[in-house]
Formats: structure tokens, C-alpha cells, sequence
């Protein structure tokens, strides 16, 4: 019985080991695979929400069937000069995440986000010498077509939003047409109308109706050869030697509405913005006036500037003060537009681009007409020559009071003049600075147009 007892109890302990064995050998072995799951997650999690816009434009190319030798001739051309690429992609970083949002958004190929390189080299203002205009260079006659408004206040040809949604409208139309990007990106360039007759002459010789057995201008068949050379740079950049700038996946831009003719110096004040960094987003307009008619238009601020507009635009309701429309009469010298001021028709001409006849306005025309007398001499100034940098007016990061800003006094400037503009007096100005009354450009000066401390 003590030796059977013994045999049972040496059993029970060998299954014992065993079985622990086997636990041990299946944790350890499931332990790299769980690492690797994860591995693999995280690499899903990137590929579908990438932190750098290149990568999100690279999972969207789709076109394919190109002349090797053509296109390469082409990529040595653009990798031969490196700062050019450089200088253009910085160009480009305003504008990428809202043209691939839109490219995404109706399922075209990614190499779409890539046609203002090698149209505009992403300069909204380029101009050819046929009257193209814009970062998707339209002439006036197509932009006319697709709703893209033009006179002499603005031309929204080069407009940022319009233009992009125009030019995407008539690629995927030619698309339709044509039923081959390589055909609709052709047709983009030379016209969908020389395009068809070039299709229906290859039918009648009996060749294939395809881009490379077409008749194109070499014009043409380059332009095209030009973005799939780009594409394939930004496919690899590594492959050319090119490094591109990381470009963040995100908004660069926010809208604000406009309802009213405004300056457009007061809306780089209200967004604490650069002259330089509105026309960068704000291309299409002429004059140093947004002329609001009918229909308000949009304006795009950096998107973290967007905040600060409207919080500036609460400060600043005593003196943001909107043009108004005043319908002229044939009067020869001034209009009373709001008495007791009188405003000088020849102001009116400047900001206006009036054409004077002999000292005479064509009867019954709509202008643009600045709330105050006062404002002129600056408007006109804008007008005649390009908008410069404007004084900027910032919060104050000094000063206790949530209503404070910070004034950077510029030549000509004096303290009345400084009142008035900020709808303030004399006395509290220099309260606030401590009874300072001599300025110097580029001094600061604490304003808190809100604040009850010191009467008016």
C-alpha cells in the first residue's frame, strides 16, 4: 500500500510539472505576438490618419501608363534645382490641406493636389501671357464659366476657395467627358473642344483614342508629363535626393464672413496680421477695399488668428466703422455724405478707380464711402500704391485689465490723433502711460478702450 501510495503521489506531481511547463511555453510564445499586433495597429493608426500631409497625398495616387523616358526628362529638370522645389512647397503650405480635403472629398486622384505646382508654382497671383490667372490659371473666359466673379475690386480668379472649387468642378466634368484623367488633365490645358477633334481624327486613321496616341501640342503632353514627374518626386523623395518640408496635416486657415465694405487695414489690425500675410490668403482682392455688394464674401485669417479677430472686433466696436454705398450725384466738386463732413471727389476717385471726364462723375453711380471724413487721407493712400504693413494693435501681455492693447505709435502719429481713432481722450491715454505726452515711432502705448477707471 506505502509503495502504491507513493507511485499515485510521484504521478500527480509529474502531471503537475507538465502541465506547468506547457502554461510557461504558450505565455512566452504568445508574448511576441502580442507586441506584433500592436505594432501593427499603431501602423494602421498612421496610415489612416497621417501627421504629415505628404504621406495622406501619396496614399492617393492613381494614375498610371506614362512614358518612362518623357516623364524622367522631366524629373531631372525639377531635381536639378532643389531651393526652386524648396522655395515652392514653402509656398505651398497654405493652401495643401484645403485643396487635398477637397480632392478626398469627391474621390479624384491625389496628383490633383499637385496641378498648381506646375501651373502656378502655388503662386496665386501668377499671371501668363494669356491672361491666366491664379493657382489653377484660369483664363477669364472659362473662369466666366464657372461662376469665378471678376471686376475691378476683385477677381476671384485668384481667389483661394473659389478657384480651387472651380478648377476640381471642371476637372471631374472633363472626366466625365473624356472618361481618362490623362485626357481630362490634357483638355484642362490645351481645351475640351481641341481635345475632341484630336480624339475624333486618331478614330478616323484607326488608332486608339488614348493620351499617348492623340495628336497634343507638345505644350500639352508636357504639362502633363510635368505633374506625373512631380508626383513620382513626391512619391520618393529619398530616390531624387529631394527632402521635402514636413507640412502638418491640418487646417492653415480659418473663414470669417464679411458683410459690410470694410479696409482692408482694419482687418489685418482686428486679425493682428501682416499686409503680406492677408494677400497670401486673400489674393483676389485689387484695391486696399473689400467691396461688399450684395453677397458677403469670405476672408481666411491663419486659423489661430481667428480668436483674436473676433475678439479685437469686440474691443474695437467704437471705431470699426464699415464704408457705406452712397449713390453719387453730377455734382462737381464734393458729395455730402454725412454731414457735416464733405468728402473730396478726387479721395473718391483714387479709392474708387472713378475715371474723370472734364470734373465729371457719371450720374446715379454706387460708391464705396467711408463712415468719417478723417479716414480718407488713409484709404487713398492704400489705394494709390499696395497695401504696406499696418500699424499693429495686439492685446497687451503687460497690463492687468483683459481690455487692455498695445498701441506701436508710427510716424506722424500724436496722442489726439490716437484719442479719436480709439474713441478715447487725451487724459486717459496719458494716464495709462504715465502722463507721457511725447511719442516716438515704434513706442507702445496701453489703451483700454473699455475701462471705467478714468472719465472720458
Amino acid at each position: 500500500m506505502t509503495g502504491s501510495r507513493c507511485t499515485v503521489l510521484l504521478f500527480m506531481v509529474w502531471t503537475l510539472l507538465i502541465l506547468l511547463a506547457v502554461t510557461i511555453n504558450t505565455a512566452i510564445a504568445s508574448e511576441p505576438q502580442t507586441v506584433q499586433s500592436s505594432q501593427q495597429q499603431s501602423s494602421a493608426s498612421y496610415t489612416s490618419h497621417p501627421t504629415d500631409i505628404w504621406a495622406r497625398i501619396r496614399g492617393g495616387f492613381k494614375l498610371k501608363g506614362f512614358d518612362r523616358r518623357a516623364v524622367r526628362h522631366h524629373e531631372i529638370l525639377y531635381t536639378r534645382h532643389p531651393k526652386y522645389i524648396h522655395r515652392i512647397i514653402k509656398r505651398s503650405k497654405p493652401y495643401l490641406y484645403h485643396i487635398v480635403e477637397e480632392v478626398e472629398h469627391r474621390g479624384m486622384p491625389t496628383e490633383i493636389v499637385l496641378l498648381p505646382l506646375v501651373e502656378s508654382a502655388f503662386d496665386p497671383r501668377a499671371k501668363s501671357k494669356s491672361n491666366a490667372l491664379g493657382l489653377w490659371q484660369f483664363i477669364p473666359a472659362t473662369g466666366d464659366s464657372y461662376g469665378l466673379m471678376r471686376n475691378k475690386w476683385y477677381d476671384d480668379r485668384k481667389d483661394i476657395l473659389a478657384a480651387t472649387r472651380a478648377a476640381l468642378d471642371y476637372l471631374q466634368k472633363l472626366h466625365m467627358i473624356f472618361g481618362d484623367w490623362k485626357l481630362a488633365l490634357a483638355a484642362y490645358n490645351w481645351g475640351k473642344t481641341a481635345v475632341r477633334r484630336s480624339l475624333a481624327s486618331s478614330h478616323q486613321k484607326g488608332q486608339p483614342a488614348s493620351f499617348q496616341h492623340i495628336e497634343l501640342p507638345s505644350e500639352t503632353r508636357n504639362h502633363v508629363y510635368k505633374l506625373i514627374a512631380v508626383r513620382n518626386i513626391v512619391a520618393a523623395p529619398e530616390k531624387f535626393g529631394v527632402t521635402l518640408d514636413a507640412i502638418p496635416d491640418q487646417p492653415y486657415f480659418a473663414e470669417i464672413k464679411i458683410r459690410h465694405t470694410v479696409n482692408i487695414s482694419q482687418i489685418t489690425k482686428l486679425a493682428n496680421i501682416s499686409i503680406d500675410e492677408f494677400n497670401a490668403l486673400n489674393p483676389a482682392y485689387n484695391r486696399g477695399v473689400i467691396k461688399i455688394e450684395d453677397t458677403p464674401r469670405i476672408l481666411l485669417v491663419p486659423i489661430e488668428k481667428k480668436e483674436t479677430f473676433f475678439k479685437n472686433l469686440k474691443f474695437y466696436n467704437r471705431v470699426f466703422r464699415p464704408w457705406r454705398i452712397f449713390l453719387a450725384q453730377n455734382k462737381p466738386d464734393t458729395v455730402e455724405s454725412s454731414r457735416p463732413h464733405e468728402i473730396i471727389l478726387t479721395h473718391l476717385g483714387v479709392i474708387n478707380d472713378i475715371k474723370r471726364d472734364e470734373n465729371m462723375m457719371p450720374t446715379s453711380q454706387m460708391i464705396p464711402v467711408p463712415s468719417r471724413k478723417r479716414d480718407i487721407g488713409a484709404n487713398a493712400n492704400i489705394v494709390r500704391k499696395k497695401p504696406v504693413a499696418s500699424n499693429i494693435v495686439k492685446r497687451s501681455e503687460n497690463n492687468d485689465s483683459e481690455n487692455a492693447l498695445t498701441y506701436i505709435v508710427k510716424k506722424g502719429d500724436t496722442l489726439y490723433a490716437i484719442a479719436r481713432q480709439h474713441g478715447l481722450t487725451v487724459t486717459q491715454i496719458k494716464y495709462w502711460n504715465n502722463n507721457d505726452e511725447n511719442l516716438s515711432i515704434g513706442q507702445e502705448l496701453i489703451l483700454m478702450p473699455d475701462s471705467p477707471t478714468v472719465w472720458r
